[in-house]
């Protein structure tokens, strides 16, 4: 449940501030992608951790996160977020 808190406070941070995580996404990625990679993790954190890179991706310039795109696509472009074929 804290994931979901700490996703939802981020997601408010993005919207309220537009650009204010531009320092922090190389910091961030690596969590969000453990999270999106975690078989542990519940659909609906999964889910509120893409909605948080789609909110990222709309109000970010795109210097601040192009660095970070290939962790983040490899993990959440796959089904399940484990690899091929998911479950």
């Amino acid at each position: 449940m804290r994931a979901q808190g700490v996703i939802a406070l981020l997601r408010k941070l993005v919207t309220v501030l537009p650009g204010g995580l531009a320092a922090q996404i190389a910091e961030l990625s690596p969590g969000i992608k453990a999270l999106l990679a975690d078989p542990k993790a519940s659909s609906r954190v999964k889910i509120s951790c893409l909605h948080l890179i789609t909110d990222i991706l709309a109000s970010h310039p795109t210097e601040s996160f192009s660095g970070q795109m290939p962790d983040l696509t490899e993990v959440s472009g796959r089904p399940g977020g484990r690899g091929e074929g998911g479950d």
